[in-house]
Order: structure tokens, then sequence, then C-alpha cells
């Protein structure tokens, strides 16, 4: 995640899935501020500062409400998890208590400013059933030389949760990757088509690259295996037919700096990642397949006049360069853009990239470093803040709001408060020291998970010194607002159930008799609840069908009938 500035399609799961959105706010209405950051357990009782815990996620376990997993990034996995014999006002402090489930810091490798280590975890979307998580972590190389910088290995491993949620069992490891000797930050989810996504960040590779891994979003199979693989590659992956030679069939998506944030909504399916910048802006992604996005490489490689690729939007963004001919500056990529050690690139315009959705500058009122995309809310559906995916970064530690508008449009996104009541003053301007993942309950509750990581230390290196007025470790804080209202009953679609048979996807009901469109090469529609259960069908009339007026409104799943 280092940011030079401060010092860090749709998502189209069946090509015909039909997706129906609400709003419970108004194009053109200013949202609420006042956002911050409050506790939610008892600091006596569990603390992660006291156990020098370096947390860098949180993730509910499914169909345990309120009850979580917590990943440090030294290679350690806690159950986190409420005391359920006591009854609590809404939004009080609870007890909660902190236990190890899993330990891997033996094969956990980080580096100077740790952009290594553990960084991901994820719940397989049939974990009712077969209690499977994986975890994403920089792990050592046989061979090590350089125990700050030196490569290694990019490890997704699946483990298995006990039936009674207090013990954890590593299983098998189902991808592997070299990781160059620089710094990269990878994370992962599962898309609602159940495959496994992985954002990838090494900084000595080339994003637009086809045949390096480094870069990149990646998308695998976990409940399948091609021939001498943990894993199958998706049919449906932008490159699976090609036969180039060395092509690397797991990509999704290319030319990412560092993905390391991203979050899929639930409801629509969408992929929405945040690319940290280097010297001029952060970005927005919404990523999808066979998409070049601008960046290419540089970054943390040396020597930093390696560095190109587009920053921002293109054109009028920030050309990334300034030697051995690369242009600098707002304008079109011309088609000799070159790298100082590298030919020209053939055919490369801003035509042939993809925009962000978003930019923030590093610089001016809306300056953000080091992006973190948080989930979308989906809390009190009635909540202005309804469908809102909530933005900060490591370094001004502000939350923004911002949500997709009609018909691909992005309204500019919109300061809703920040973090610094939990931040000393000299914290508040640290690029390195902040909330490094937004998370989220059933309920609908967002949480900051926070951690210096750039001074606490590394495994095998050595440590900045840390600056007067900065704590080294912190806790996990809710996010609160008189506005930002949970749901009244856990909504338990974060892994969901997905049916079998032709194209489908996520159905929001928000209004009784509600037309919906049917695509032209099929005869109609079925409707499931979020278990799979069929609750209504009906044939296509005109390419068109209506939702009974006493179905009841939320989230439900449609499939299309041939």
């Amino acid at each position: 995640m280092e940011n030079r500035g401060s010092g860090a399609s749709s998502f189209i799961h069946a090509a015909l899935a039909f997706l129906i959105l609400g709003s419970a706010l108004v194009k053109g209405q200013t949202l609420p501020t006042g956002v911050t950051l409050v506790p939610f357990y008892d600091t006596t009782k569990a603390s992660f500062v006291r156990d020098s815990a370096r947390t860098v996620g949180l993730w509910e376990v499914p169909g345990k409400p309120q009850h979580f997993l917590v990943l440090d990034q030294r290679g350690l996995v806690y159950r986190f998890y409420p005391d359920t014999t006591k009854t609590y006002a809404p939004g009080a402090v609870k007890d909660y208590a902190k236990a190890t489930i899993a330990d891997f810091k033996s094969k956990t490798k980080q580096g100077l400013r740790s952009e290594m280590g553990a960084w991901g975890l994820a719940f397989h979307p049939n974990f009712a059933q077969n209690h499977y998580f994986f975890v994403i972590y920089f792990g050592y190389n046989t061979t090590i030389t350089d125990a700050v910088r030196s490569d290694g290995y990019v490890n997704v491993e699946r483990w298995i949760l006990s039936a009674n949620f207090q013990t954890a069992t590593r299983d098998t490891t189902v991808f592997r990757f070299y990781h160059p000797p620089t710094y990269g930050v990878q994370s992962m989810n599962f898309g609602l088509d159940g495959y496994l996504y992985i954002g990838t960040s090494f900084y000595s590779h080339h994003g637009w690259s086809d045949t390096t891994y480094g870069r990149k979003m990646l998308r695998i199979d976990v409940d399948h295996q091609d021939p001498g693989k943990m894993y199958a590659i998706p049919t449906t992956n932008p490159y699976y037919n090609s036969t180039k030679p060395n092509i690397k069939k797991e990509i999704y998506a290319a030319g990412l700096r560092n993905p390391w944030s991203f979050n899929v909504d639930f409801q629509t399916g969408k992929l929405w990642v945040g690319d940290v910048g280097e010297d001029a802006w952060e970005s927005v992604d919404l990523v999808q397949p066979g998409q070049r996005y601008g960046w290419d490489d540089g970054g943390n490689s040396e020597p930093q006049t390696q560095t190109h690729g587009v920053e921002g939007a293109c054109p009028g963004g920030y050309t990334l360069g300034g030697a051995g001919g690369i242009p600098t500056g707002a304008g079109t990529v011309p088609a000799n853009y070159k790298s100082p050690t590298a030919s020209a690139i053939p055919g490369l315009t801003c035509d042939s990239l993809t925009n962000p959705a978003w930019t923030f500058s590093h610089s001016g009122n809306s300056a953000i470093n080091c992006i973190v995309v948080g989930p979308a809310f989906r809390g009190d559906p009635s909540s202005p803040f309804y469908g809102y995916h909530f933005i900060t970064d490591t370094q001004r530690k502000q939350f923004w709001a911002l949500k997709e508008g009609p018909n691909n449009t992005y309204p500019a996104p919109q300061l809703v408060g920040n973090s610094n009541n939990v931040f000393t003053t000299q914290e508040q301007t640290d690029g390195h020291d902040g909330i490094v993942q937004i998370g989220e309950d059933s309920y609908g509750n967002l949480y900051a998970v926070t951690v210096d990581w750039h001074y606490a230390g590394s495994i095998g290196g050595t440590a900045n010194a840390l600056p007067s007025g900065e704590k080294m470790f912190h806790e996990i804080y809710r996010l609160s607002h008189a506005q930002l209202t949970p749901r009244a009953t856990p909504l338990a679609i974060r892994v969901p159930h997905t049916i079998s048979g032709y194209s489908s996807g996520r159905l929001l009901v928000n209004s009784p008799g509600m037309l919906l469109d049917v695509p032209g090469k099929y005869s109609g529609v079925e409707i499931y609840n979020l278990a799979g259960k069929k609750i209504w069908s009906s044939a296509a009339e005109q390419g068109k069908v209506r939702i009974p007026n006493t179905m009841d409104k939320g989230v439900l799943q449609i499939r299309y009938v041939p």
C-alpha cells in the first residue's frame, strides 16, 4: 500500500443477471455529517492493544451474528465473540472475549513498513455446511537472502473451523504463486458467483502484462480442480480460451496498482476496488472482466525512474513518469508511451484503458492517501446512508460516502465524518497509522480496523522509530451516527446460498407490483429466498413479468427460465 504522496462489468456473475436497486436517498439530497468512531466492546475484558495485536481485518462468522474472526498481520486468527448470557441496550459496549484459533506466524513473512504478512480472510459460500474459511498471506521463500525485502510466495490456504467455532485446523494450500522481491499486499473476497477473487499488488510486475500475476484481479474456482492444481480456472475468465504461451488464465482484470481493499456488494454483485496511487491520485474502480486499468509498472520498484502508468482518469488525469521520455502531466497517453527500460507499448491510448469510477487527489480539501474502500451500508433501509460505500484512508482518516448513480453515473463523494476522536494529533497526519479495513456485520453495522503498520516493526526487519505522540497499536471501533442505524434483525446474506441452474442473480424488491424485464432468450422467471427455496414463478408476457403485490420487500434471488 506504499504511497509516495503520503510517504498506502459491473461485476458480472451471470451475463444476464437482473439486478434492481433501491435507494433511500433521492438524487441531490445531502447526506448527514458527523460520522465518528465509538467503542463497541469493553477493553478491560478483551484488548488488541494490550496483546500487541496487529489487526488488519474483521469478518463476521456466517450464521453467528456479531461473532467475528479477526486477522493479525503476523499470521494469527482470533475468535472474537460477545458474552451472550448478558442483555445489552442497543449500541451499548459489550463484553467480548478473544482467543487465538489459528497460528501460522512461522510461515508468514513481513517486511519493512509491513506491506507483507497476512492481509485477507474469506468465508466459503457454503460455510454453513463445510465450515471452510480461507486466508491469504505472504510466505517465506526457501532461500532467503534479504530478510526485509526478499522474495517469497503468496499463499491462499483453506482452514476448517470446528463445529463449536472454538478451534481451526489448516486443511490445504489452494493457490500459491511467486512474489518478486518488493512490497505488496494481497486481499481476497468471494463473489456472488461463488468464485474467489484475489487482488495482487507486486510492485515490480507489469500490470498490463497477461503473463504475470502482479497488479491484477484474479479469479479462481476453489470447489473444483484442474489437472495439477488445487483449484479450477472458471471457464468464463477472460483468457480461459487463450492459447498464448505462459498466459495467466486466472486473470480477471489487469492494470491495478495496489488493490489492497475491495468489496463485493452482496445485493448488486458489483466489485469495487480502492486502488492506491503513487504521486497524485487514489481511485475507486468498478472492476469488470477483461478490462485493463491505468497502471503498468513501478510503484515501489527501484529505481523510481521505472515507474509508469496512469493515475486518475485518462485523459485529464495524471500520467506518471518523468524519465526516459515518459510524459508527465495531464493529457492523452501517446501510442509510443515508453518505460525508460522497455520498448513502446503497442496501441496504448486512453481508449484502451478503463477509467476509475471515482478519483481522489493527494492534495486539496478532498485529499486521500492510501485509500480504503468499505462495504455498502446495508443496515436500516430507511437510513439516508443506505447503499453508500464508506471510504477512508490511512492518513487523513476522514469518512467519505459514495454510491453509483443511475445509468452508470458516479455522483461526487460526500464528506460525512472523521475518526479524529480515536487518533492523536500526530497520528491524524501520519500516512501509515490508521484505518486499514472497514468491516461489517449482518445487522449492517460498520467497523473500523486500525493499526500503525508503518512503525510496529517487522519480522526479520528493522522497525522505524515511533514518533512522539503516536500509539503503536489500536483497538477496533464501530462507525457511529444517529442515522447510521442497523437492521432490527440480522440479514445473513454475506455468504449466500446460490441456486443452481441457469442465469441467476440478486433481486431487491422495493415496491409492490414492480415490473421486471425478462431477457429475450428466456421465457419467464423463478424467485427464491436466500435459503434457495422457490417462492414464486411466472411466465413472461411480452418480455415482462410483474412481481405480486403480496411479495415482501427485501433481497431475494432471481433465476431466468429458458
